[in-house]
């Protein structure tokens, strides 16, 4: 990335709040050219980018440019700055879906007729009765799933129900997952709602950012060796 470009975007991740103040209307044609012309840059060059950004430092950019008064800026400088505000903007946005994820969960079983299994992190909804023996810990079932992110009040899809029945370790999901499929039964259907602690959590570079985890999710068999051989002293907590 050249030094222009960097310079350029400095002023875009500059995070700020947004003035809200009347902006004077154009009353001459210069005003009008002068305003056409900010218009563009924003529909052509800001519009897109997904940062917070300071209109008066973007102003300012721009006075400094048209003076031939940019100040040297060392590149280090500017990948240094781009990375802190980064990681500040990944923090608020895992911060901010903490915050809903819990208050989705506390309003559960008012809103969804949500069944608790782990107090405040785990919940599920019965769909589909299933029969025989219940799932335990040790087991690998044959599941159908479809497995969701709630961010902001959307639905983002990470697995698709259209895709094949697949045998699973429960030992290999998260542990949302693994709790919440214990004691369900072969043909047996649920919707979990996971907690983020019980999921991706927040990490960067991992599925979401302290999103809740929605997980439909039906039984659809069991290995006979798992039927006959699983553990007496296995989890295989019941309905």
């Amino acid at each position: 990335m050249t030094a222009k470009k960097l310079f350029f975007l400095t002023f875009l991740l500059l995070a700020a709040a947004c003035t809200n103040r009347k902006e004077k209307q154009p009353s001459s044609n210069l005003e009008l050219l002068s305003f056409y012309k900010g218009y563009q840059l924003w529909n052509e060059k800001l519009r897109d980018i997904d940062k917070p950004y300071d209109f008066e430092q973007i102003i300012n950019g721009i006075r400094a440019a048209e003076k031939k008064d940019l100040r040297s800026i060392d590149e280090a400088e500017i990948e240094i700055a781009m990375g802190k505000l980064q990681e500040e903007l990944i923090t608020r946005k895992s911060n901010e879906n903490l915050v809903s994820a819990e208050l989705f969960l506390r309003k559960s079983k008012e809103d969804l007729g949500t069944k608790e299994i782990i107090p405040s992190k785990l919940y599920y909804k019965k769909l589909k009765d299933g029969y025989g023996k219940p799932i335990c810990y040790s087991d690998t079932p044959l599941i159908s799933y479809s497995a969701k992110l709630l961010d902001a009040d959307q639905e983002i899809e990470i697995h698709s129900r259209n895709d094949e029945p697949i045998s699973i370790n429960l030992s290999d999901t998260i542990p949302g997952f693994a709790e919440g499929v214990m004691g369900m039964l072969v043909g047996e259907e649920r919707i979990l709602y996971i907690h983020p602690e019980l999921a991706y959590g927040g990490l960067e570079g991992r599925l979401g950012l302290n999103n809740i985890v929605i997980i439909d999710v039906e039984i659809v068999g069991l290995p006979q060796v798992d039927l006959i051989d699983s553990l007496p002293e296995a989890d295989c907590r019941g309905d």
